[in-house]
């Protein structure tokens, strides 16, 4: 027969492994959030997206052509396919013309490679650029990280040293 000493112990003793489990398992990421991620990030096949907003643009010393809303960036597009490719299309407009002044800034080449959220940060890297229709590796680099602050079907906010807003692209 046990005693309530004994009965004490035991349900102290479940207790305490059910919380420590309780506790194992917070520490563990869902699946599940890791597929919704990519679900939003990819619309489960491929999804493009546009930069509409970053903090660097309220410099007032950065050139006009380096601005989010600048001419070359309004038409570039970042596309995340399901599964870690990536794909930087710059568009047609790659520079404005109009801009005569050192300083001015210009679009990347159109680039690929993958994408990984690791940590809950999304990770750009990049090991090929396309230059009229050719393409040519290079050295694997990273083109971003940012801590994904939001991540809705509508809208990706990263963060990093600034804050930059992406949202699909038509």
């Amino acid at each position: 027969m046990k005693t309530s000493t004994t009965k004490m112990k035991e349900g102290l003793l479940l207790t305490l492994a059910v919380f420590v489990s309780s506790l194992i398992s917070c520490d563990k990421k869902d699946p599940v959030t890791m597929v919704s991620q990519e679900t939003l990030l990819t619309a489960n096949v491929s999804k493009s997206w546009r930069i509409t907003m970053n903090t660097r643009d309220t410099i007032k010393t950065l050139n006009a052509t380096c601005k989010t809303t600048s001419i070359q960036n309004l038409d570039n597009k970042l596309v995340f396919t399901k599964g870690g490719a990536f794909r930087y299309d710059n568009g047609t407009i790659t520079e404005d013309v109009s801009c005569q002044v050192n300083g001015c800034c210009t679009d990347l080449a159109n680039l690929i490679g993958n994408w990984i959220i690791r940590n809950d940060s999304l990770v750009v890297t990049v090991n090929a650029r396309i230059d009229n229709g050719v393409t040519t590796s290079v050295r694997e680099g990273k083109l971003f990280y940012g801590k994904i602050t939001k991540l809705e079907e509508k809208q990706l906010v990263l963060s990093n040293k600034d804050v930059i807003t992406l949202t699909p692209t038509p």
